[in-house]
């Protein structure tokens, strides 16, 4: 971003904005890249293997979106409670960079969420992290560090209330996937949860 401020003129504000949904994209391709490269030429694995399969499928999608919903209803109510111990600030930036400012600016983030997002995210962090260490180690720890780790991939020094927000919605995640052991629930739980925090985001602060 500091690159594309300097190249293009900008100020850091207006070039996070900008240069948000590349970052997205990017980031997202990585994830889906590198389980892809470790599952199958490491692990020996097929992808479908992490629970890609359409078995169960419209029971699956229904209960991610009804956990979507709960998740995103849950990590309000986790936050509000973190806040009254932890004073919380969301640095203009960060609500200018994820908050849509036309209706087809919206289409697009929502799009990609349950494009890119939700699918990429989830087959890494679940599928392949979570499933890696449950193979290893058993599912209570595979659980455990695959919620850490994706928290953790959310952190910046700034913004470490979403650190712990991610590693709350990974445990609910990663309970749905030992449960039902498919992505299908997690992938659409991600995207709705996701999906509300967009809408809202445009249609209270845009």
């Amino acid at each position: 971003m500091i690159l594309y401020s300097q190249a293009f003129n900008v100020d850091f504000l207006q070039a996070t904005v900008e240069t948000t949904k590349i970052v997205l994209i990017v980031n997202e391709l990585v994830f889906l890249s590198l389980t892809i490269l470790f599952v199958t030429k490491v692990f020996k694995m097929k992808v479908t293997d992490l629970g890609l399969s359409s078995a169960k499928l419209p029971s699956n999608i229904l209960l991610g979106l009804i956990f979507g919903v709960a998740g995103y209803a849950a990590g309000t109510v986790f936050t509000v409670i973190l806040n009254l111990f932890i004073p919380i600030e969301v640095p203009e930036w960060f609500l200018k960079a994820l908050t849509a400012t036309s209706p087809i600016d919206l289409l697009v983030l929502l799009a990609l969420t349950w494009i890119l997002v939700g699918p990429c995210e989830e087959i890494f962090f679940r599928g392949f992290v979570q499933g890696s260490f449950a193979r290893w180690k058993g599912s209570t720890v595979g659980i455990i560090v695959g919620a850490l780790i994706f928290g953790f991939a959310h952190y910046n020094p700034v913004l470490w209330f979403r650190t712990a927000g991610a590693i709350f919605l990974g445990l609910i995640y990663g309970a749905i996937y030992k449960w039902r052991k498919s992505l299908i629930p997690v992938i659409a739980a991600h995207a709705l949860n996701d999906t509300i925090a967009f809408t809202l985001a445009f249609l209270l602060v845009g």
